[in-house]
């Protein structure tokens, strides 16, 4: 079971991963001067360098998450393929909660948020880091947000393969 420690929004300029770093930038790109890009703004085929490693969560009634894409090089404290699913329906209750957390404030702001968060599973270290960038969906706010977890400490023993890299 996940148990937070800490939690803390950073602000956008403390982005100090490349991968991430180079996700904001294209989503900025993408704008086109409007607070957000449209999901039809963004390519997929632009996105290779991401592909495995991030979400893309549809947002219904400001208030559900529902991945429709999940990334499959991520791991989660369930050790589960979430594409399809809601962030609620996250076993452990607690990394939901958080998730949704972060998610809602990504729609509120409707602007980029970042996360860092430091937690246990099981008695074992985890922390990442997690970029959640929203989309608009006919002009009617955040319909949709394109979010990138990059793991810092991930236990060893979770079932699937993380993002974590040591170059």
């Amino acid at each position: 079971m996940f148990g937070l420690v800490t939690e803390e929004q950073l602000p956008i300029d403390a982005i100090d991963d490349d991968r991430l770093a180079r996700l904001y930038e294209y989503w900025d790109s993408r704008r086109n001067g409007a607070a957000m890009p449209a999901r039809s703004d963004v390519d997929p085929l632009d996105l290779r360098e991401h592909i495995g490693r991030i979400h893309l969560i549809e947002v219904i009634d400001g208030e559900r998450f529902q991945y429709r894409v999940y990334g499959s090089r991520i791991a989660n404290p369930d050790g589960v393929d979430m594409t399809g699913r809601f962030a609620s329906d996250y076993q452990d209750t607690a990394f939901a909660e958080m998730t949704i957390r972060h998610y809602r404030i990504c729609v509120v702001q409707a602007a980029p948020v970042l996360h860092h968060v430091v937690g246990v599973i099981e008695h074992r270290p985890f922390e990442f880091k997690r970029l959640c960038l929203p989309l608009s969906q006919n002009d009617a706010g955040v319909g949709m947000i394109l979010a990138a977890p990059v793991r810092l400490v991930v236990p060893r023993n979770l079932p699937r393969t993380s993002n974590f890299e040591t170059t």
